[in-house]
C-alpha cells in the first residue's frame, strides 16, 4: 500500500477497512442472487421429478409400441399421458409440457402457452444476474 501513496498508519487502516466493505458488499450481493427464488425452483423440481416417476413408464410403453409401428397402442398411451398430464394441471394448477430429446413441444396442458422449442440453456452470468441480463438484452434489441 506504500506504493499508492498511503504512508500513514490511519490511510492504509482506512484503506484496509473501506476495500473489506466492498469486498464484504460485493460478496453479499451474489450470495443474495445466488439465493434468491431457490425454493420455488426446488419445488418445481421436485414436483417435476414425482411426475415424471409416475408418466415414465407410459412413455417407456410409448417408445416400445412407436418402435413396433402398433398405431393403436401407441394412441392410446399418448391418451393416457395427456389425461395424466389434464390431471396434474386440475389437482397442481401447472403449466406442463412433454419435449422430446431435441428440444421440441410435443403436448401441453390446456391453457398453457409453452414455446415450441425449449430455449438454450442460460449462462451463469445471466442466472446469477437475471435483471441485468434482461435489461441490456432490452436495451439491444430496442436499439436495433
Amino acid at each position: 500500500m506504500q506504493q499508492l501513496g498511503f504512508r500513514s498508519v490511519f490511510a492504509k487502516l482506512f484503506a484496509s477497512v473501506m476495500l473489506a466493505l466492498i469486498l464484504f458488499a460485493v460478496a453479499m450481493v451474489l450470495l443474495t442472487q445466488l439465493v434468491h427464488d431457490k425454493d420455488a425452483g426446488i419445488r418445481s423440481e421436485i414436483l417435476a421429478t414425482q411426475i415424471l416417476g409416475q408418466i415414465d413408464p407410459f412413455l417407456h410403453e410409448l417408445n416400445i409400441s412407436i418402435s413396433k409401428d402398433n398405431h393403436l397402442q401407441s394412441r392410446f398411451m399418448l391418451a393416457v399421458v395427456k389425461k395424466s398430464f389434464d390431471i396434474f394441471d386440475e389437482s397442481l394448477q401447472a403449466k406442463m409440457g412433454l419435449y422430446d430429446s431435441e428440444g421440441r413441444l410435443l403436448m401441453q396442458t390446456d391453457n398453457s402457452d409453452l414455446p415450441l422449442e425449449l430455449p438454450p440453456t442460460p449462462s451463469l452470468f445471466s442466472r446469477v444476474f437475471p435483471l441485468s441480463c434482461r435489461y441490456v438484452s432490452d436495451q439491444a434489441s430496442s436499439s436495433v
